[in-house]
């Protein structure tokens, strides 16, 4: 059952890093987008969004000043 999990994870964000270079969406639209298209629950699709993905959300988040910024460390 893990194995099958991580495997729709990748393809999930395979499909929303697709969807955000095609169409220049936001990665939050992007996502909202697919659940709608796939019949996904978004609740069901934050589940698989992990790693890379949950970073850009979480910054896109923060830049869209829906969620309070985190504090990063300087480059």
């Amino acid at each position: 059952i893990m194995a099958v999990k991580m495997n729709n994870s990748m393809r999930f964000m395979e499909n929303i890093e697709g969807l955000v270079q095609r169409t220049k969406m936001t990665y939050i639209d992007a996502i909202l987008y697919y659940c709608e298209e796939n019949k996904l629950e978004p609740e069901t699709a934050g589940q698989m969004v992990g790693g890379k993905l949950k970073q850009l959300v979480q910054e896109e988040a923060e830049d869209l000043n829906l969620v309070q910024k985190t504090s990063k460390l300087p480059i």
